[in-house]
């Protein structure tokens, strides 16, 4: 359990927030943590694209690192990198 939601649940159980409050809250700290892997994502994949014009072994390494442990931003790969002038 991560740091942010041990302090809100520590919080309810104080009695210091209400249950819709601390729900607010976890949900908060989620969507700002889902953006920021989204923009990671983006950026890990226009950086990515250029590797592969430039040093096609390192993309490949890359592209293989995702498959294995982020399947959903190496399908993202896969569908942008044509787009910027990428090889698969």
């Amino acid at each position: 359990m991560n740091s942010d939601r041990r302090a809100i649940l520590q919080l309810l159980a104080a009695g210091r927030i209400d249950a819709a409050a601390a729900e607010r809250l976890i949900a908060a700290t989620s969507a700002e943590r889902e953006t920021l892997w989204a923009v990671v994502g983006c950026c890990v994949i226009a950086v990515a694209t250029e590797l592969h014009a430039v040093m096609p072994e390192l993309s490949h390494l890359l592209r293989s690192s995702l498959a294995g442990c982020l399947p959903a931003l190496e399908h993202a790969f896969t569908l942008i990198a044509p787009l910027y002038g990428g090889r698969l």
